[in-house]
């Protein structure tokens, strides 16, 4: 009827859940050790007691656990509480008779969301009207449980798809414990929920680092991030009209949110078919020629603001000046840009990972 998937034990895998008519529930945990997936649903005590429907994972406490919410057919909902004490660990108990989650109502489907934007996961309830006498055919329960600290993510994609589908966020409260959700969406039955990622955090009054991995391959880094707040966070990309004049100007923007304050590179080059691979492996999409070595001096005039400091925007710009040769019409050159942050992260910290596109007319 329903998956959904999260790092339950917050060891780096990828588990999931999956409900059917019972006892035919389906847990299925990573074992990072062997690399394969193990039948862990008897382990757990996620067995159900009937037909499950709806279903997602949540932390509905904020102690950096991800806990189970299952709607059932006939028998009360359940609510597994993640104890938090990692693969192995024995069955997780039940929690939904003590905070009012046990409802026994003919139901397929429920959508999870913190509705007041209090830092909390709220339930709304949809039932089956043709069955239960309601007055209406649908309940939002608002979570008051007491809870630790937590953070909300609101993704916005340029080059990925615009809601951030597919992203992976790590969240490191530098406190040992790392949690990773997936930007997913269509997870319980005939029904959609908040598309904000929410992390509990427990004690943890700062996030030490958040690593958003897009689907488009960028890798964007958030530090010292206060907890408690909801956060939208664009993805890093290149700005530019892509037509630069003969005799003329054009401006290129590196838009990298997360790294206001930073230094950056912005050169221009000629080709972007082989990179360069740099001393951690990863690579600057630009290729090495005599027009990056060229503008990759801060005091060019060619393509002046190559070398600078992201506003509080997370923004650098560069102007690119083409001489008035008509020769020149027809070029076309690129422009990548990547962030300086030491001793935070070895030299470099952030590459915009896709060149933008400038032709000469």
């Amino acid at each position: 009827m329903c998956i959904d998937f999260v790092d339950v034990f917050n060891d780096g895998g990828v588990d999931f859940y999956v409900t059917d008519t019972a006892p035919a529930h389906l847990f299925q945990a990573w074992n990072p050790t062997t690399g394969s997936y193990v039948d862990a649903t008897a382990t757990y005590g996620l067995i159900g007691g009937t037909t499950g429907w709806a279903s997602n994972f949540f932390d509905y406490d904020n102690d950096g656990w991800q806990d189970l919410y299952v709607v059932q057919m006939f028998t009360p909902n359940v609510l597994y509480r993640n104890p938090g004490t990692g693969a192995g660990s024995g069955p997780w108990p039940d929690v939904a008779p003590s905070v009012g989650l046990d409802t026994m109502l003919l139901q397929y489907t429920m959508s999870i969301a913190d509705f007041d934007d209090d830092g909390d996961i709220d339930v709304l309830h949809r039932y089956d009207t043709g069955w239960v006498p309601l007055a209406s055919g649908s309940a939002l329960f608002r979570n008051d449980v007491p809870g630790g600290n937590w953070l909300k993510l609101d993704l916005v994609g340029t080059r990925s798809n615009r809601d951030g589908l597919g992203a992976i966020v790590e969240v490191d409260a530098g406190n040992g414990l790392v949690q990773k959700q997936h930007r997913r969406s269509g997870i319980s039955y005939l029904s959609g929920s908040d598309k904000r990622l929410h992390f509990g955090l427990g004690a943890a009054a700062q996030v030490a680092r958040v690593t958003i991995r897009w689907p488009s391959g960028q890798v964007q880094y958030l530090t010292n991030v206060a907890a408690n707040q909801i956060l939208k966070v664009e993805e890093p990309t290149m700005l530019t009209d892509g037509i630069a004049p003969v005799g003329g100007s054009t401006t290129v923007t590196a838009s990298i949110p997360g790294d206001e304050g930073l230094a950056y590179l912005m050169p221009l080059a000629l080709g972007t078919g082989t990179g360069i691979t740099l001393p951690d492996g990863r690579v600057f999409p630009l290729d090495q020629d005599s027009v990056l070595d060229f503008t990759v001096d801060p005091f060019n005039p060619i393509f002046v603001g190559s070398f600078g400091v992201l506003n509080a925007q997370g923004r650098g710009t560069a102007t690119f000046y083409v001489p008035p040769l008509p020769w020149l019409s027809g070029l076309t050159v690129y422009s990548a840009a990547l962030t300086l942050d030491p001793p935070t992260f070895p030299l470099i910290r952030t590459i915009v990972s896709e060149a933008a596109t400038i032709t000469v007319q």
